[in-house]
């Protein structure tokens, strides 16, 4: 194998892949990228730590086809430290892999190619298309309310179906607080779509975070349920991600359908509040929210730390309402609402909070009160 690249290029799709070639891994192989010359005058790189795959590929000038697998970090590294606007990569026999960069010349173990695990391949069929910052936009509104408790495997990940009205919904819940947003999808061919994702799938954190990393929010992004994977690919990029098995909770059935106390709020005045009550609560979490005419009041308490209260003015008349919240997962809401405002809407101190950004009416949070 042998061939000339543009050393960005190279860097870029060397970048892509880094998140899921783990360096700590039962099986060596893992740690490495299957780098691959084709004749079409592109090289692809894969790699994979068996749930999450990834494979991409960029122009080269390829001066002899082959293949090898060569630790991905230890590339990535060497590559992005040069100076050189080009480099050449070769294979020589027993699979060391030659750099050549202006001065740099470096030699790297690899191994054969039949060592590293099978993927699937590319898959150009995928039934549904949408722009990607659309759907980075999906997973920055719901991925920090996926669990990370592993003892409740189905919370782990993100809830993601296509509906028949051709809108894609995730939720995502950790038992605490819920995310859930759905959105209308203008590119789907119906009857390519399969069972599985018309039903709901569960796609995990992880994968999720990859997706993150390497989609580029101005290109359209594909992608379709095959078995047990979802695929997502772009022009140049495939993620295959690994579904989570099992059932995901009915969170329709958590969602209040009547809210008594209701408020609309300054984002920047309770964002501001909230960190400030951090200082006071980092441990325990422990913040109070009051409701009374036109002000909510936040409290935070910590018997080693101190004391903290805060009225904010907002958009509140009836009866008096209190509630313990983590602030943490109040925190997290804020953080992603895109509005001047959003509305708190509280029931009692046992029952689901409602939080809505007055921005977006595609967007839902829910957080649970907790005892103090």
């Amino acid at each position: 194998m042998k061939f000339k690249i543009n050393r960005d290029e190279f860097s870029d799709v060397l970048f892509k892949i880094q998140g899921v070639c783990a360096q700590k891994s039962t099986l060596p192989i893992l740690a490495s990228c299957l780098i691959e010359a084709q004749e079409d005058g592109r090289i692809s790189v894969r790699g994979t730590d068996l749930e999450v795959s990834i494979s991409t590929s960029c122009k080269a000038e390829v001066k002899e086809v082959g293949q090898v697998a060569i630790t991905a970090r230890r590339l990535f590294d060497t590559v992005k430290s040069v100076s050189a606007a080009e480099l050449v990569l070769s294979t020589e026999p027993n699979y060391w892999t030659v750099l050549d960069a202006d001065r740099v010349h470096a030699r790297i173990a690899g191994s054969h190619p039949e060592e590293f695990p099978q993927l699937s391949a590319v898959d150009d069929d995928l039934p549904v298309s949408m722009p990607a910052e659309d759907l980075l936009d999906m997973i920055e509104k719901t991925f920090f309310s996926i669990s990370t408790d592993e003892a409740r495997a189905s919370f782990t990940g993100c809830f993601f179906k296509l509906t028949e009205q051709k809108t894609l919904q995730m939720v995502s819940t950790d038992g605490h607080r819920l995310s859930k947003i759905e959105i209308p999808i203008k590119d789907v061919d119906l009857e390519k779509v399969t069972d599985a994702l018309a039903k709901g799938v569960i796609v995990p954190r992880k994968g999720l975070a990859e997706l993150k990393r390497v989609l580029i929010a101005d290109s359209i992004v594909r992608f379709g349920v095959k078995g047990d994977d979802l695929l997502v690919a772009n022009e140049n990029t495939q993620v295959t991600l690994r579904l989570i098995p099992g059932r995901f909770p009915n969170f329709e059935q958590v969602i209040p359908k009547a809210l008594e106390h209701n408020v609309t709020i300054s984002r920047e005045s309770i964002l501001a509040a909230l960190k400030r009550a951090a200082f006071y609560t980092a441990k325990t979490g422990n913040t109070r929210i009051t409701l009374s005419d036109s002000t909510l009041e936040i409290y935070a308490f910590d018997p080693e730390a101190g004391e903290l209260s805060e009225p904010i003015p907002c958009d509140y008349s009836g009866p008096g309402a209190s509630a313990g919240f983590n602030y943490k997962y109040l925190l997290d809401v804020v953080n992603v609402v895109e509005g001047d405002e959003f509305t708190f809407e509280m029931i009692d101190t046992e029952s689901p909070t409602v939080i809505r950004d007055l921005a977006r009416d595609d967007v839902l949070y829910i957080v649970m009160p907790m005892q103090i």
